[in-house]
């Protein structure tokens, strides 16, 4: 646990990152810090954070991080009753299920597995199927509208797809 940087009190999460982010890159500063039950004080330095896509030429293509990964970056499959158990999916609720979010897609940091997708710029999904066919339709310039169902609520997301 993180109890102060800088000299300066950490409340919570937020005001560590503010603090961090303001700090010069390159400086040193101390953490005071709680592990094992014990406090400690630790010097650190502050850089950069380093990009997670590598530098790629031209005509580099990305590789998908599962089989069958997609331009919006979402493996979808049909909601089976154990899913429903899993994720308490209500029973009148259809659409497609999200399996797996590739951390370099488009739905990265928006969809969770687990996420119902129940609707696409205002149309119905009933099936995976239907939902990659809208997703690679609206793929381009303007955001798609996604209506979600998660963990008993309904929430929209706006996906920026790459044609």
């Amino acid at each position: 646990m993180i109890l102060k940087f800088d000299d300066e009190l950490i409340n919570d999460t937020r005001a560590l990152s503010r603090l961090v982010a303001d700090a010069k890159i390159g400086s040193e500063a101390s953490l005071n810090i709680v592990r094992a039950g014990k406090r400690r004080t630790l010097t650190v330095e502050i850089t950069e954070k380093e990009t997670r896509k590598e530098e790629k030429d031209d005509n580099a293509t990305a590789s998908p991080i599962f089989v069958g990964a997609n331009a919006y970056g979402l493996k979808l499959t049909a909601i089976s009753e154990d899913a429903r158990r899993r994720w308490k999916i209500a029973k009148p609720v259809q659409g497609a299920l999200v399996d797996l979010v590739d951390p370099d897609g488009a739905a990265y940091g928006m969809l969770q597995k687990g996420d119902v997708i129940t609707e696409i710029n205002f149309e119905v999904v009933d099936e995976p199927a239907k939902a990659d066919k809208l997703l690679e339709a609206a793929a381009g310039a303007d955001p798609v509208l996604v209506k979600v169902y998660r963990r008993g609520r309904v929430s929209f997301y706006a996906l920026q797809i790459e044609a």
